[in-house]
């Protein structure tokens, strides 16, 4: 409420609110609508694009990291009957394991 008195006795914005209280509500509405198809609308129609070029940038990165690994693992020459885990990360490192 406070600041709709200070923009009513403002020297600079007084006139221009009280030209737009004396609008009827339709005109207000209007302008209302108007403002957020120039600036909503195409705020989320950008946000949708962005999500949508997102996904299939990941969609195509998961393919290709997919095909890069049925390469891989028809050049993997070892046997049919060895793991596929090759190891924790530890290098020359004993392992002592107790009973």
């Amino acid at each position: 409420m406070m600041f709709k008195a200070y923009v009513r006795q403002h020297p600079r914005f007084g006139p221009w609110y009280a030209q737009v209280e004396r609008q009827p509500n339709w005109v207000i509405k209007l302008a209302v609508i108007a403002a957020v198809l120039v600036f909503v609308v195409p705020l989320v129609l950008l946000t949708l694009a962005a999500l949508v070029v997102a996904a299939a940038v990941f969609m195509v990165l998961a393919l290709v990291m997919r095909g890069l690994a049925v390469v891989r693992s028809l050049f993997d020459f070892r046997g049919p009957d060895a793991p596929a885990y090759r190891g924790d990360g530890r290098e020359n490192v004993r392992v002592i394991e107790r009973p």
